[in-house]
């Protein structure tokens, strides 16, 4: 679980772009360009954070690891990480940005990528609006621990443990590098309005 989450990590690497070396300066407050965030709008950050987000399909080898673990096939499995990963992007724009005007024009640019690969997998489309809408409701439901525990236990429970505390508690390390990744990601961004 642990490689999952740190390949998690390296991969959401929102507006990254090769290591730039940083000037050299006698004054110790020069800021290099590797320090500088890139400019972009709400419609490029959500390009961009589908990009980011298709590119971590590279995981397979970790995502056996907590395949393993859950009572579904691996194809269910995938769709499943598929449908919590969106989520994860929809809470981290709420938390960055708060912005509602910002956080709708970055998801309406992300899920017009994303809506895309429903065109190739029609029969899943219904399965990711029901997934999205138990994890809302988790999300904002008062749960006896936190809304990360409620939205892990929705994900367990969709890959056949319900009431696996254990598998709920990966997926909410999951959900949280995810998220953490995520916001790490939109921090190195300047949002252009």
């Amino acid at each position: 679980m642990k490689r999952l989450l740190h390949q998690i990590l390296q991969y959401l690497q929102l507006g990254s772009r090769p290591e730039r070396p940083a000037l050299t300066h006698d004054h110790p407050h020069d800021v290099g360009p590797a320090d500088i965030p890139e400019i972009l709008t709400p419609e490029q950050v959500g390009s961009a954070l589908f990009s980011t987000f298709a590119k971590i399909e590279e995981l397979d080898g970790a995502r056996d690891e907590l395949a393993r673990s859950v009572d579904i096939d691996r194809n269910s499995f995938n769709w499943e990480l598929w449908y919590l990963r969106a989520f994860a992007v929809e809470c981290a724009l709420q938390v960055f940005y708060g912005n509602e005007a910002v956080v709708s024009r970055v998801l309406t640019s992300f899920y017009s990528h994303y809506n895309k690969v429903f065109e190739l997998y029609p029969a899943v489309k219904a399965t990711h609006d029901a997934r999205r809408q138990e994890y809302v409701h988790a999300w904002h439901t008062n749960h006896p621990a936190t809304p990360l525990y409620a939205v892990g236990k929705v994900f367990a429970r969709a890959c056949g443990l319900d009431g696996c505390a254990v598998t709920a508690i990966e997926a909410v390390d999951l959900f949280t590098a995810l998220l953490e990744g995520t916001k790490k990601g939109l921090s190195r961004i300047q949002l252009q309005e």
